[in-house]
């Protein structure tokens, strides 16, 4: 019984990682080396909004190369990171701030309502 626990555990690991490794693509554009204080990351404004099943997303500008980070603009194969960082409703934004420049009471700040802000995918670029 022991054994056959053991296997299903290997073979749950074996999948996962798997799954990682194929979804990756390591290596598409060539070898990286990262030295530390490296930014490895770019990131673009949506135009439009999207909704959770769209297929196409719009962008302020597709080349997600502005700052040379990368040996070729984003293209067909890519792996992109979709995150939104928008959208909650937090107390005191609008008009809670008293008129010293200081919050009204404690509770400002307090996050009232998520809308969806933190959730997060990964997808695959199939055209630009």
């Amino acid at each position: 019984m022991a054994l056959m626990n053991c296997i299903k555990h290997i073979i749950t690991l074996s999948l996962i990682t798997g799954s990682l490794v194929l979804f990756a693509q390591q290596g598409k554009d060539g070898s990286k080396t990262i030295s530390t204080n490296s930014i490895v990351n770019e990131y673009i404004d949506l135009t439009t909004n999207i909704d959770s099943g769209d297929v196409t997303i719009k962008v302020s500008a597709s080349a997600l190369n502005a700052n040379g980070r990368f040996s070729a603009p984003l293209a067909a194969g890519d792996l992109i990171f979709i995150y939104q960082t928008r959208g909650a409703t937090i107390r005191g934004i609008i008009a809670g701030w008293g008129g010293n420049g200081n919050p009204r009471d404690s509770s400002m700040g307090e996050i009232l309502n998520y809308n969806n802000t933190g959730h997060y995918q990964f997808a695959e670029v199939k055209n630009v």
